[in-house]
């Protein structure tokens, strides 16, 4: 901001045309005037401004619907902007011209305990099946072991271990499937649930474990009304959290700094905040 020549940001609206594009108004904002939004200070909701015409006049030319603010580095608009001076650069260079902010996204263990299962429905109805679940968030896929005997109702009782992070937008997958053969492998039923809809374990007690209803890859993938007439589910019992009194490592153990839970609410209060910033790097 220090650096800006100018007190008067203009938006100007053209409409395309192959000769020449034509001039259809305006709306001006008056610097001093535009506020300074800071991360995580909540975004800026867009408004509408009437366009102003060659003759000054307001409103006659339509609205624009726009949001202006005076960002910093830690804004999530910053990668996008264009600068005052660099106004000439390619949209393929623009990250460089400029030092940027990068946040490290909170980590979180997810701990999945897969039960056991009941009513699975086999592909041979006459043989009872060997099964065994695998478990995927993002491209983390972890299986248990082969239930120890076949029969339609196994157990397993396995404890798998994954990473999620903030703002916890994916989804977990679980897949029962049948061990047909020798590197065949047939769908029973699957389930899919929101990492957000998982609960946050804050003490040693353990949530309570609970009974999902398996559906058919073709129900699973389109849901909708498929989901309301089924009347007969295979089910898998599971238990379910995010460990918020652990700290995920995701440096090395002997520079770590860091040592506290992931959650925000069982961490001691700072004593102060440091901000470190590279400004270059020479001779790499």
């Amino acid at each position: 901001k220090d650096r800006l020549q100018a007190n008067l940001l203009e938006v100007t609206v053209k409409d395309k045309d192959i000769g020449k594009d034509d001039f259809v108004g305006k709306v001006d904002f008056d610097l001093n005037e535009v506020p300074r939004r800071v991360p995580p200070d909540s975004p800026l909701a867009p408004e509408w401004y009437k366009l102003v015409d060659r003759k000054g006049e307001r409103g006659k030319r339509g609205e624009i619907m726009l949001a202006v603010w005076m960002g910093t580095q830690a804004d999530e608009a910053f990668p996008e902007a264009w600068h005052a001076d660099a106004h000439s650069i390619s949209q393929r260079n623009l990250a460089n011209t400029r030092c940027q902010v990068y946040f490290t996204p909170k980590l979180y263990y997810l701990r999945v305990h897969v039960i056991e299962a009941q009513d699975l429905v086999p592909s041979d109805r006459g043989r009872p099946p060997v099964t065994q679940v695998r478990v995927q968030l993002g491209n983390q896929l972890r299986p248990t072991k082969p239930s120890s005997i076949p029969t339609v109702n196994p157990v397993w009782n396995e404890e798998l271990m994954f990473v999620a992070s903030e703002p916890f937008d994916e989804f977990l997958i679980v897949t029962v499937e049948e061990k047909v053969g020798p590197g065949r492998d047939e769908i029973l039923g699957r389930m899919m649930i929101s990492i957000r809809d998982i609960p946050m374990r804050m003490e040693t007690k353990l949530p309570d474990s609970r009974w999902f209803n398996l559906l058919k890859p073709s129900f699973a993938e389109g849901e909708g009304e498929r989901k309301e007439r089924i009347k007969f589910a295979s089910k898998i019992h599971l238990r379910l959290c995010k460990e918020g009194g652990y700290h995920v490592l995701d440096e090395s153990t002997h520079f770590s700094s860091d040592f506290q839970p992931s959650s925000k609410h069982l961490r001691k209060d700072p004593i102060g905040l440091l901000e470190v910033g590279i400004l270059s790097a020479r001779n790499l």
